[in-house]
């Protein structure tokens, strides 16, 4: 297994699995996160905005952080390869800005390329409410990236 995000693991065969659920609890048979503080656990690297200004976990943070983990899965490096905690910070948040685009694995100009940049950009919008749902991205993976639409 090669390890991702520290909780997320990729087998042999290139199947994510999700490990450590410290955070998690079963609840009436449905996985759920507890809320908790995210600024002693939270990286910025994979973290939403909104989580640096004191925000809980969501399903759209969620959503962000998915992103994130793509990228990485793609590029074999983490988000933000290169950039201080601060600087993340400051594009985050202030400038509003995502990492650029790995063109060597992303390139421009590709319809496959374009289409997943275009995908990770959503995933990674400021607004937490502009940004997918899972539903939206399996159907976008499904219908666009994988018959070449």
């Amino acid at each position: 297994m090669i390890p991702i995000k520290s909780n997320v693991l990729v087998s042999i065969d290139g199947i994510p699995r999700l490990a450590d659920f410290g955070n998690a609890k079963l609840q009436e048979y449905t996985l759920k996160f507890t809320k908790t503080s995210t600024k002693d656990i939270m990286s910025s690297r994979w973290a939403a905005p909104e989580l640096s200004e004191g925000g809980l976990c969501t399903f759209e943070s969620d959503i962000y952080a998915f992103g994130m983990t793509i990228l990485e899965l793609i590029t074999g490096t983490v988000p933000w390869s290169g950039k201080t905690e601060r600087y993340i910070m400051f594009a985050m948040t202030i400038r509003k800005e995502y990492p650029e685009r790995p063109e060597l694995y992303i390139p421009t100009y590709s319809e496959h390329g374009d289409m997943l940049w275009s995908l990770l950009g959503w995933c990674w919008e400021y607004e937490p409410e502009q940004r997918p749902n899972a539903e939206q991205i399996k159907d976008i993976t499904q219908n666009g990236l994988r018959s070449g639409k």
